[in-house]
C-alpha cells in the first residue's frame, strides 16, 4: 500500500503491475486491495480474467465467502463460464463442506461434464461422483463414470455394448472404487427378517451370481448384467497400503454393511486393523 500510495487512481495497467509485485511478494492482502482498485474502475462489467484473480487471492487468504461471491458474480457476468472447468471446481470446492449446497454442486458440475464436446476433468468428475453417492443417486454415479469411459476410449456407449469393469481400470484407484461402490449400492442382497443375522460368505457368493436388477434400472432401461461383486473395481485398492488408503476401504465397508454384505464388510475392515509389532527378544 505504501507503493499504492503514489499511483493515480486512474492508471490501472500500473495498479496490476503493483498488484503482481505485491502477489510475487506473498503481500497477498496489498496485491487484493490493488485488484479491487482496478475492478471498481472498470464499472459493472469488470474483465473476467481479473475477477478470477481476485477470487484466487481470496481462497488463498482462507476468505471463502467472498472468493464465492467473487466467482458467483463472474458466472452472472460471463455465463459461458459456467462450463469452465477451473471456475466450476473453484466454486463447487468452496460450496461443498455446506450440506445445504451440494444440490447447487450437482448441477454446477453435472452441466459441465455433460458439456457439448468437453473433455471433463477428473477431478470434476470425481467430486460430481462422490456428490451423487451421498445423495444416494448410484444409478447416475455409475453412468457418469461410464460416460467418462465412453470419452477417455473415443466410442459412443449407447452404440455397442462394453466391459466398463475391465476399462475403469484405467481411472484413477478412487473412480475405480466409487463405480464399484455404486455397482454394489445397486444391487443390495437380501436382508433377514430380523435384519441383523449374518450371512455366510457362501450365500454371500451365491448372491452375486445373480443378475437381478433394482425398479430404478428397469425404469431407466438399464438391463446389462452387472456381477454383484465387481471385483476388478476393488483390485487396485488392494495393492496399496491400507494406511494410505484409509478412506477408499471405508467407503466399500460401508457399501458392504449398506447392502446387507456382512462378511465383506468384516474382511475389509480388517485391513485397517494394524498389526501389532513382533516383541523384541527378552520382552
Amino acid at each position: 500500500k505504501n507503493i499504492a500510495a503514489h499511483l493515480h487512481p486512474k492508471d490501472l495497467d500500473l495498479w496490476l503491475e503493483v498488484a503482481d509485485f505485491q502477489e510475487r511478494l506473498d503481500n497477498k492482502k496489498d496485491a487484493l486491495y490493488s485488484i479491487q482498485r482496478v475492478i471498481r474502475r472498470q464499472g459493472k462489467f469488470p474483465d473476467a480474467s481479473l475477477l478470477m484473480w481476485r477470487g484466487r487471492l481470496y481462497e488463498d487468504l482462507h476468505q471463502s465467502i467472498q472468493a464465492i461471491q467473487t466467482y458467483e458474480k463472474l458466472l452472472k457476468i460471463y455465463p459461458g463460464y459456467e462450463n469452465d472447468p477451473t471456475v466450476v471446481t473453484k466454486l463447487c470446492k468452496l460450496y461443498y463442506p455446506n450440506p445445504s449446497k451440494r444440490t447447487r454442486v450437482a448441477t454446477m458440475l453435472q452441466k459441465c461434464v455433460d458439456s457439448e464436446g468437453a473433455m471433463a476433468d477428473e477431478n470434476m468428475v470425481n467430486m460430481l461422483v462422490e456428490v451423487l453417492l451421498e445423495s444416494k443417486e448410484f444409478l447416475k454415479a455409475a453412468k457418469t463414470i461410464e460416460r467418462h469411459i465412453d470419452r477417455i476410449e473415443g466410442r459412443k456407449g449407447e452404440d455397442s455394448k462394453c466391459d466398463y469393469q475391465s476399462l475403469v481400470l484405467k481411472l484413477p484407484i478412487d473412480l475405480q472404487v466409487k463405480y464399484g461402490v455404486a455397482l454394489l449400492q445397486m444391487h443390495p442382497l437380501p436382508s433377514s427378517s430380523t435384519g441383523n443375522s449374518i450371512i455366510s460368505a457362501k450365500e454371500e457368493g451365491a448372491e452375486n451370481q445373480k443378475d437381478v436388477h433394482t425398479e430404478e434400472e428397469k425404469q431407466d432401461d438399464w438391463k446389462k448384467p452387472i456381477p454383484r461383486w465387481p471385483e476388478s473395481c476393488f483390485a487396485s485398492l488392494l495393492k496399496h497400503d491400507a494406511d494410505t488408503m484409509h478412506d477408499l476401504h471405508r467407503d466399500v465397508a460401508d457399501a458392504c454393511d449398506a447392502t446387507n454384505r456382512y462378511v465383506r464388510t468384516t474382511l475389509t475392515l480388517a485391513l485397517l486393523i494394524p498389526c501389532p509389532s513382533p516383541s523384541s527378544p527378552g520382552m
